[in-house]
């Protein structure tokens, strides 16, 4: 695998290392080698909180939404034309949702 550290230095707080690990090596007779997990790690740091607080940015709006609408609709007080609704099916199909 390679890093280009000037592309991975460029996004704020991201760090890269390689990590050794020393493995146990009880109850064996082998002389003359060493046996160990390397591992890469990657930290991402502000930035995958950043990331993540943008993937949940609306949750709690969207979730009252639904309840206010499934208020309605259990109510008997929301209605929808037919031609409102298969046109957002359409138009959510053709965005890829």
């Amino acid at each position: 695998m390679r890093i280009h550290n000037d592309v991975a230095s460029s996004v704020g707080g991201v760090s890269t290392s390689r990590t050794y690990g020393s493995g146990s090596s009880q109850g064996s007779s082998k002389t003359g080698s060493s046996s160990g997990s390397y591992g890469d790690q990657i930290q991402l740091g502000a930035q995958s909180q950043l990331s993540s607080a943008a993937l949940t940015a609306g949750e709690n709006a969207r979730a009252e939404r639904v309840q206010q609408l499934r208020e309605l609709y259990v109510a008997g007080q929301h209605s929808i034309s037919s031609h409102e609704l298969s046109g957002a099916i359409i138009d959510a199909h053709l965005a890829g949702g």
